[in-house]
């Protein structure tokens, strides 16, 4: 875990389940880590969110990368 926005949380970036939309579907819509703390957000986000999310931390874990190779 990092801290993130002043918090600890986990950094999803470093997750491996962004490589996989559909498991990271069944996390943030279906609750699959709810025993976890981790909540569904199915009654705020659809699958376009879920992966608009996946997208971004993509995106931000591979902007990371780039900065360690300078």
């Amino acid at each position: 875990m990092a801290a993130v926005a002043g918090g600890l949380v986990p950094d999803l970036r470093h997750s491996g389940v962004i490589a996989q939309g559909e498991a990271l579907n069944m996390i943030v819509l279906e609750g699959a880590l709810k025993h976890n703390g981790m909540v569904s957000f199915k009654s705020a986000l659809k699958a376009a969110d879920s992966e608009a999310i996946r997208q971004y931390l993509i995106k931000r874990a591979n902007d990371d990368k780039a900065l360690e190779g300078k």
